[in-house]
C-alpha cells in the first residue's frame, strides 16, 4: 500500500513512526501473527481456528475470550518487561475487536496490517483512531503471558 493511501487509513502512523518488516502476504492476519502463525487466519468465520466454545462473533469480549484461551491474561499497562508477551487489543467505536499489536521492546510495537504487510511502530497511538478515521479505533486492553526466554 503507498503511504499515502496508509496515511489514510492510519493518520498517526507518520513515516518516521513505522518501519516495513515484511511484504504483503494475504495468507495470515494481526491475531494469527502475535501467536507466531503466518500460514492462515485465525477469526470467527474460520471453522478451523476459532474454537467452537466460543461465540462467532467480533465483540471484543469475545477476542479477549481467545486470547485467554491461548494462555494470556489482562494486565494493566503496557510497560515492558523481557520476560513477559505483551499485545494491545483495539476496538472500534461499536465495541468490535479491530487490530492486535504486539510488543517487541519498550520502544517498538509489532502488527500484521489485516492482508498488508508487517510493519514495527514506535507507539499504539500510531494506529489509533482520530476524528477523521477510526479504522482500528483504540486500545481497549492490555494482554500478556509468561514469556519462554526465561
Amino acid at each position: 500500500m503507498p503511504l499515502s493511501e496508509r496515511w489514510r487509513y492510519w493518520p498517526n502512523l507518520t513515516d518516521d513512526q513505522f518501519e516495513y518488516k515484511s511484504d504483503v502476504d494475504p495468507k495470515y492476519n494481526c491475531v494469527a501473527w502475535v501467536l507466531g502463525i503466518t500460514n492462515r487466519f485465525i477469526d470467527p468465520d474460520s471453522e478451523l481456528t476459532w474454537p467452537v466454545e466460543l461465540e462467532k462473533n467480533y465483540s471484543i469480549e469475545t477476542y479477549v475470550s481467545y486470547f485467554k484461551k491461548q494462555g494470556f491474561r489482562i494486565c494493566s499497562d503496557d510497560k515492558y518487561d523481557d520476560n513477559i508477551i505483551k499485545i494491545a487489543l483495539y476496538a472500534d467505536e461499536h465495541g468490535d475487536f479491530a487490530h492486535v499489536a504486539i510488543q517487541v521492546n519498550e520502544k517498538i510495537w509489532w502488527s500484521k496490517m489485516g492482508r498488508l504487510d508487517d510493519i514495527q511502530h514506535k507507539t499504539l497511538n500510531s494506529l489509533a483512531a482520530t476524528k477523521q478515521c477510526g479504522d482500528y479505533g483504540n486500545v481497549y486492553a492490555y494482554m500478556c503471558k509468561s514469556s519462554s526466554k526465561k
